[in-house]
């Protein structure tokens, strides 16, 4: 076992809380329970999310829904990365955790539940039977999503009429973020050890009027939660000029409320959402200002995009949609939902294909940035002020002074994106001056 400079035992996790449930409080004790941790470590998305488009509630709200649901310290995971794919989003996250020099054990849900399993799995994969690379190669070229492309070279070298013996694995979005996990342990040498929980309850996509969300004991997925949400309390209906009356008026009857820990019931009961459509008009002024500069590929440089999905969005640049429009009109067999979703949230954000590149090139991250933690947590602090081997900021003002590029251009992009994201809530809420927050003015949680 891996253990930290001072004999403390770490557990850190990599999650969005998009937004925090009861599974996630779930599977926070699991973890503590399955490594005896003392502490636990979260490296959490920002303001905008993985499959692409806007948090429902921002980073601050989430960060404190986890510590109250039993996270001891949340740290930013950078934007360029957190609306990634599931290959670079687990390999920033394996990034920042291992370089804090203090974390033991990375602790993860997935489908199957065997770790065992999943390093079989991965130690399988990187034999890369002859021919894989190039069908590999061919049908990401194609557009198909890395899980997709991987799947079906796998099933083509494997042989006609034989099943691949891990097919099961790359089903689920767990697994498949559990086998990155694992991957990226690996091929950065990481001083984490891999430990996955069963996940219990709904299915990734499953809807909260499933029947299953009715038996004893389970857990609804984020993404019901979501889906319930925004169904329950139209987009329409959440403009409110008055501040004291904000959040879910009628939270008692919201449906997701059973799947919620009580610790964060109230705070999400006061909280109000941004969904995608809030960003509309940002991401039609980002798209006219690219097809502006009279570029015949104006698109390509961002990140997500192809020649291909460049030239239909050049098409299109002019019928002013609002974003869920926007991804219906790029939406194709080649192009997924996922795809185009996170293509525009990369175009919002600016982030463009060299700075990711040189990101990766330089080990992800270069910072860690926290959003909160608990006072009980002042010891594990003191360790990762000894022992990591980035900066640990606590004042975005103080961090511009002493970072240098390319640490100070991913700040950068991460103070942007949160910035936009308290222009859409203003837009959406119209706090008029009251209790405007940027950056600047938010201070990081203690608890």
């Amino acid at each position: 076992m891996i253990s930290g400079p001072s004999n403390m035992k770490v557990t850190g996790i990599i999650a969005e809380y998009n937004p925090f449930h009861s599974g996630h409080a779930y599977h926070i004790q699991k973890a503590r329970e399955l490594t005896g941790a003392d502490y636990i470590v979260v490296a959490m998305s920002g303001d905008f999310v993985q499959r692409g488009g806007p948090a429902v509630f921002d980073k601050y709200i989430r960060a404190q829904m986890a510590l109250l649901g039993g996270v001891d310290l949340v740290l930013e995971l950078p934007c360029a990365f957190a609306c990634s794919t599931a290959q670079e989003f687990a390999g920033c996250g394996v990034a920042l955790l291992n370089q804090l020099g203090v974390v033991n054990y990375l602790c993860f849900g997935s489908e199957c539940g065997d770790i065992h399993e999943l390093k079989r799995a991965v130690a399988f994969m990187d034999e890369e039977p002859p021919g894989y690379s190039a069908v590999l190669q061919k049908h990401l070229k194609e557009g198909a999503s890395f899980p997709a492309a991987r799947q079906t070279a796998f099933e083509a070298v494997w042989g006609t009429g034989n099943r691949w013996p891990f097919d099961h694995l790359l089903s689920s979005p767990n697994n498949i973020l559990g086998l990155e996990y694992c991957k990226a342990i690996q091929s950065q040498r990481a001083s984490l050890t891999p430990v996955t929980v069963l996940r219990q309850g709904a299915g990734y996509h499953e809807p909260m009027a499933s029947p299953s969300h009715k038996e004893p004991g389970r857990f609804a997925s984020a993404s019901g939660i979501r889906q319930a949400l925004y169904e329950e309390f139209p987009y329409g209906e959440w403009k409110d000029n008055n501040l004291e009356n904000s959040g879910i008026s009628s939270f008692e009857t919201f449906s997701g409320t059973p799947y919620l820990p009580p610790a964060v019931r109230s705070l999400f009961s006061q909280s109000r959402p941004l969904w995608p459509e809030d960003f509309s008009a940002l991401l039609n002024q980002k798209i006219l200002d690219a097809v502006s500069l009279c570029q015949s590929d104006p698109f390509s440089q961002y990140s997500d995009f192809s020649l291909d999905l460049s030239q239909r969005l050049k098409k299109f640049a002019l019928d002013f949609s609002g974003w869920e429009d926007r991804v219906v009109q790029l939406k194709t067999r080649q192009y997924t939902y996922t795809r185009v979703n996170r293509a525009l949230t990369r175009l919002l954000l600016g982030l463009k294909k060299d700075a990711i590149q040189d990101f990766k090139k330089r080990n992800y991250v270069f910072y860690a940035r926290i959003l909160g933690f608990r006072r009980t947590a002042a010891p594990l602090l003191t360790e990762i002020k000894k022992s990591s081997r980035i900066p640990l900021i606590s004042s975005p003002s103080a961090a511009l002074h002493i970072l240098s590029d390319p640490a100070l251009h991913q700040l950068n992009q991460d103070l942007y994106a949160s910035h936009l994201y308290q222009c859409a809530y203003e837009q959406r809420y119209h706090t008029d001056g009251k209790a405007i927050r940027n950056e600047f003015n938010r201070k990081m949680l203690v608890l």
